[in-house]
């Protein structure tokens, strides 16, 4: 999913933990609710 872009960018924590920022994580549940791919949703409510 990552390789393909449908996953948003994440955040390195530590050396072996990795997170994601709130606001990406709730557009992504948005766009899968929607039936949409990550990319082609991605930063569409920021403006």
């Amino acid at each position: 999913m990552r390789q393909r872009g449908a996953l948003p960018d994440a955040v390195k924590l530590s050396e072996r933990k990795i997170g994601f920022r709130v606001g990406d994580l709730s557009d992504f549940l948005d766009c899968r609710e929607a039936g949409r791919e990550w990319k082609d949703c991605r930063g569409a409510s920021r403006t």
